[in-house]
């Protein structure tokens, strides 16, 4: 699986969210990079905190503009976040319980992640926060 890179399609003109994706995409391949150098399952496992910390702290960077910027589907992208918390979660857990996890299964899941919410979810308040001054 190739790594994922930042391109302009990906972009939500916002520039905080902008550099919070862009590290999102940092730690996701360097997750990959981890898992095809055979690291061990702490490696992985502190990359996976490491993600999963920062994922929760973006999500709540844009949850707190959708609210102060009065965001109308904020019920329904506050979902998806906690979707993808949740499984993140799920993920974590069963590493640190010496869970076997399958690497490709936290690659494709992150992967996946990233490029639809980003490409399609968050496309969608780009408008919104623009329109209202947000950059």
């Amino acid at each position: 699986m190739p790594a994922i890179q930042w391109e302009e399609r990906f972009r939500v003109n916002v520039d905080k969210i902008d550099q919070q994706h862009q590290h999102l995409f940092r730690l996701f391949n360097s997750l990959q990079e981890a898992i095809m150098e055979k690291k061990g399952q702490d490696a992985l496992a502190k990359i996976v905190d490491e993600l999963v910390e920062y994922a929760l702290s973006h999500f709540a960077t844009e949850e707190r503009y959708m609210l102060a910027y009065e965001y109308p589907a904020l019920p329904e992208h506050r979902r998806e976040h906690e979707i993808f918390r949740e499984k993140a979660m799920e993920l974590q857990q069963r590493m640190h319980n010496d869970e076997f996890v399958l690497s490709l299964e936290v690659l494709r899941f992150l992967s996946d992640w990233i490029a639809n919410h980003i490409c399609a979810s968050d496309q969608q308040y780009s408008r919104h926060f623009n329109d209202a001054g947000l950059r």
